[in-house]
C-alpha cells in the first residue's frame, strides 16, 4: 500500500475519533462505500479493519431519525 502499518492504524484511529462527533458524520458518509470495501478486504490488517468497521457503525448511528 505504500504506507506503514503503524500509519494505517493511526489514520483509522483518527477517523474513528472524528466519526464519534455527529457533525463529522456526513463528511465520512460520502466515503462509506470505500470504507466498506476496505473493511471487506482480505489484505488489510484486522485491527485497522475493525476500527474502520467501527467508523461505519458510528456513521450509521442517528442516520434514521424518527419523524414526529
Amino acid at each position: 500500500m505504500g504506507t506503514s502499518l503503524d500509519m494505517l492504524r493511526r489514520a483509522a484511529a483518527t477517523l474513528l475519533r472524528l466519526a464519534e462527533h455527529p457533525e463529522n458524520r456526513p463528511l465520512i458518509r460520502r466515503h462509506e462505500r470505500r470504507l466498506l470495501s476496505l473493511v471487506m478486504s482480505q489484505i488489510l490488517d484486522q485491527k485497522v479493519a475493525h476500527e474502520l468497521a467501527d467508523v461505519l457503525f458510528q456513521c450509521s448511528q442517528g442516520r434514521a431519525e424518527p419523524e414526529d
